[in-house]
């Protein structure tokens, strides 16, 4: 039996009372669709099926609260039981845990269901594999000040060692510098008070101007702190490798070859859900916006003899969309092994101190994402919800909405916090608006067709909505307002 364990509520926008409900972990699909129900047939709260986090963990969104947590709760563990028994007499089908609270909605809760120290080093990856590879950087700037033994012309210092002491250090200090914000990301509800109010008010000439303080190299490398961290380590790993070849040490090549190629996997593979330097995800995808996945999922579905290979490849590119940087780091580590096998032999106590650190960083960055931020349906939902607040839409045609739309959807995008492709972004936008200005909404409008293959597994929705999802294909066709 689903039993509910965590729950959010706030503020949103006009000082409206929203709040999340979120799904148990591997809770099965329809499994809680009864909660939708009670609201939708008891109450004056508006709830909605949807995802929340960096990991798409499933929700019900809620929106009309009562004015304070007790009423709310007096709700879930009162009158949701009894409306329960009238529908299943002497049956439960879903429990609420009775010392549940309500947590506040100040910030995105990244991991709800690791234990407190995991959470911890996830929550702060990207900082501690900065300062894990700072760290490793000083010990091979001790290694290169040493006078090499079997360089050629005898220099008083590796000069190729000392330049990739200063690009890995370099490296991890935009890391450390430029990732903190998406260790601890504000809440989407906080962004856009912050850029709509302006964009709401703005003349042309200043919506000009806006964009164009937003074009630069500090905006650069905000958006993208793990590809320019990692193509500058990939340089510093080559300069290692011509210093190792010089010197004919070929286990400590072996390592500076292995940390290129962590780099160069490390800025290139994309991360699902979140911003890459390379969209390879966005490329690869269909024109209903069907991603890779899901189309192996559809050919393993109508091709029965190649099925179970299929899913095999469709699991292994999943993972590898899901971890880009523990995939890399796996490698990295690999090399680490080889430099301290390399330290050790020469009784070079910085290189050996560095693969130590280094190693730390692995596990670390095994734990990091590129871009942590809200989810997808966080964004484009709340983005919806403010303009459809506005009252100033009433008197808008529908192309002035799209435009202001377009604007928003583009501020959005130069958040660093915001990881999701901007023309996707005014998309989801456009058809959650259409969902929340018409009254006669269907629990599962508003959603576009790469949302689809997701939210037909949430807990929160009927099987019998979701069957008419998948048949009829409605969602690709929700092209939202105009």
């Amino acid at each position: 039996m689903p039993v509910i364990e965590k729950i959010k509520a706030g503020r949103g926008f006009d000082a409206a009372r929203v709040g999340l409900i979120m799904a148990p972990q591997d809770a099965p699909a329809g499994s809680m669709a009864e909660l939708t129900q009670f609201f939708e047939e008891e109450t004056d709260i508006k709830a909605l099926p949807g995802y929340y986090g960096p990991q798409r963990n499933h929700v019900l969104r809620l929106s009309g609260l009562p004015e304070t947590n007790a009423e709310f709760l007096r709700l879930l563990h009162e009158d949701f039981p009894a409306w329960q028994e009238k529908r299943h007499p002497g049956e439960t089908t879903i429990q609420i845990a009775p010392g549940i609270e309500c947590d506040a909605m100040d910030d995105v809760d990244h991991f709800p269901y690791q234990p407190g120290w995991k959470k911890f080093v996830k929550e702060n990856a990207n900082t501690l594999t900065g300062l894990a590879y700072m760290a490793g950087s000083v010990g091979l700037l001790l290694a290169a000040w040493r006078k090499p033994r079997r360089m050629p012309n005898k220099p008083d210092h590796d000069w190729f060692r000392s330049y990739t002491a200063g690009a890995y250090f370099t490296a991890a200090g935009i890391l450390v510098a430029m990732s903190q914000q998406q260790d601890r990301p504000r809440h989407v509800y906080d962004i856009l008070e912050k850029i709509y109010p302006p964009l709401n008010h703005a003349t042309p000439e200043q919506l000009q101007d806006i964009d164009q303080t937003q074009n630069g190299v500090l905006d650069f490398l905000k958006k993208y702190p793990w590809e320019t961290s990692m193509i500058l380590n990939a340089s510093g790993a080559g300069a290692h490798a011509i210093s190792c070849a010089k010197r004919g040490d070929f286990m400590e090549l072996a390592g500076a070859v292995g940390t290129m190629t962590g780099c160069m996997l490390s800025s290139v593979i994309p991360e699902k859900g979140g911003r890459s330097l390379i969209p390879i995800g966005e490329w690869l995808e269909d024109e209903h916006g069907h991603s890779l996945y899901e189309r192996i999922e559809d050919f393993a579905a109508h091709h029965p003899h190649l099925g179970s290979w299929m899913l095999s490849v469709n699991r292994a590119y999943d993972w590898l969309e899901d971890n880009p940087l523990r995939a890399a780091s796996g490698t990295s580590f690999a090399s680490n092994l080889a430099y301290a096998s390399a330290g050790l032999r020469a009784q070079n106590m910085g290189l050996a101190g560095m693969s130590g650190a280094f190693m730390v960083g692995n596990y670390t960055q095994s734990q990091a994402t590129k871009g942590r931020g809200d989810s997808f349906d966080s964004v484009v939902t709340a983005a919806a919800s403010i303009i459809a607040a506005d009252p100033q839409v009433d008197k808008q045609d529908k192309r002035s909405v799209r435009r202001r739309v377009k604007q928003l959807a583009h501020r959005l995008q130069a958040q660093q916090e915001i990881v999701h492709n901007e023309s996707k972004m005014e998309r989801g936008i456009l058809a959650r608006l259409e969902r929340e200005l018409n009254p006669t909404h269907d629990v599962l409008d508003g959603f576009l067709p790469s949302e689809t293959h997701y939210i037909s597994q949430s807990p929160f929705v009927d099987a019998s909505h979701v069957s008419r999802l998948l048949q009829s294909d409605s969602a690709s066709n929700a092209t939202g307002i105009g």
